[in-house]
């Protein structure tokens, strides 16, 4: 399949992830004391794992996209190796000292998820632009 095809797949799955996982996780907060907790502390790691899985599945396809620009190999490793570490940092301040204390769990959801909707929109219209 087409790596910028698949990569935007993914892109979409995770603004669903960024919006329904805070929504779920606000849904079971009442039953945490309760004895339905161990599932639901089950549930949290699986869904830790699939985040992960998400974000690890574009790492390799936007390698494939870039590459696919006439770039060398270690360049375009290199250059999104690099992206993705500031990035990795940027989101773990941001996301730490300022979202999550000023917008809640379920707020920087919503806010992830527009960040995403807003890098798939500028994705597929640049792509389409040096498509046509």
């Amino acid at each position: 399949e087409d790596p910028l095809r698949l990569f935007t797949r993914v892109d979409l799955a995770i603004v669903c992830f960024s919006i329904g996982c805070p929504l779920a996780l606000a849904a079971v907060h009442n039953y945490l004391g309760t004895p339905a907790a161990l599932p639901i502390k089950m549930l949290f790691l699986v869904t830790s794992v699939f985040s992960g899985l998400l974000i690890g599945c574009q790492f390799p396809l936007a390698n494939e996209i870039y590459r696919g620009s006439d770039t060398s190999l270690s360049k375009t490793a290199g250059l999104l190796y690099a992206s993705d570490l500031l990035g990795g940092w940027f989101g773990g301040i941001l996301g730490a000292v300022v979202l999550l204390p000023v917008l809640g769990l379920v707020g920087t959801g919503i806010t992830v998820a527009l960040l995403k909707l807003t890098s798939f929109r500028v994705i597929t219209t640049r792509h389409h632009r040096h498509a046509s």
